[in-house]
């Protein structure tokens, strides 16, 4: 899962050369935009202009927030339904 979480955020491999499916699947990643935006502040670039990339890195740890939790109180309904902990 390492491997293609590295290929998919473009810490090894520019995003712009991989196949479009790849692409899209790193765009939902995290770290993704804030990978661009640090390499953007690394060659000069002001807080103006990473924002937009910082604020997409911010709503997808808020999507994942939101699902970890939903997912969460999914497993415990079913704890406390069956009484078993396993959610199959």
């Amino acid at each position: 899962m390492l491997t293609v979480f590295l290929v998919c955020t473009g810490a090894v491999i520019p995003r712009d050369e991989l196949p479009l499916g790849l692409d899209i699947a790193g765009a939902a990643l995290p770290v993704t935009h804030a990978l661009g935006g640090l390499r953007q502040a690394y060659a000069g670039a002001g807080i103006g202009v990473i924002t937009g990339d910082l604020a997409v890195e911010a709503l997808v740890g808020v999507a994942y927030a939101v699902l970890g939790y939903a997912l969460f109180r999914a497993v415990e309904a079913h704890a406390r339904r069956t009484g078993a902990y396993a959610a199959v």
